[in-house]
């Protein structure tokens, strides 16, 4: 059986998130959808500051698509909108397509499956804009609170650990 490490595992450089080299942060953005929203039309949600590395993350909130659902929310970035979740259409109902809420009030909570699970974390090297876009509308309903969190490590290139 043959042993393997990750690029961080005994590197001797101090990673990010433990000591001085950095710590976790949770990046996050909500908005109050008080219309339904069309297709193709987007919500900036919050920038990822230069440095940071983006580990996990959620996109969350209200059910707001009611009776037979049609919306479909891509998270991601510009030039890439779906690089952290292609949602398919989005239910409020417990435990069905990739929906892993089981919220009394019938709320969803998607896991940002894309980017985040499928490649080593990567250090951004600019500024990054999280974008939400609807890239179908919900049927009925559409109006509710909608949110993005990203959990990530930090190193601020400005500051010398």
């Amino acid at each position: 059986m043959a042993t393997q490490n990750s690029p961080q595992y005994g590197s001797g450089v101090p990673q990010p998130g433990a000591g001085m080299a950095g710590n976790a942060k949770i990046l996050f953005g909500s908005h109050t959808l008080a219309t339904n929203l069309a297709i193709n039309s987007t919500v900036n949600m919050f920038t990822m500051p230069k440095g940071f590395t983006p580990i996990l993350g959620w996109l969350h909130g209200s059910d707001l698509d009611t009776g037979t659902e049609a919306l479909e929310l891509d998270v991601g970035i510009t030039g890439d909108v779906d690089k952290y979740l292609n949602s398919g259409v989005i239910t409020g109902d417990p435990f069905a397509a990739g929906n892993i809420s089981n919220l009394a009030a019938g709320g969803i909570i998607y896991a940002l499956n894309q980017d985040l699970c499928g490649v080593v974390p990567t250090v951004l090297t600019v500024d990054t804009d999280v974008i939400l876009t609807f890239t179908a509308a919900a049927a009925s309903g559409g109006t509710g609170v909608i949110s993005v969190t990203i959990i990530g490590v930090y190193n601020d290139a400005r500051v010398n650990a």
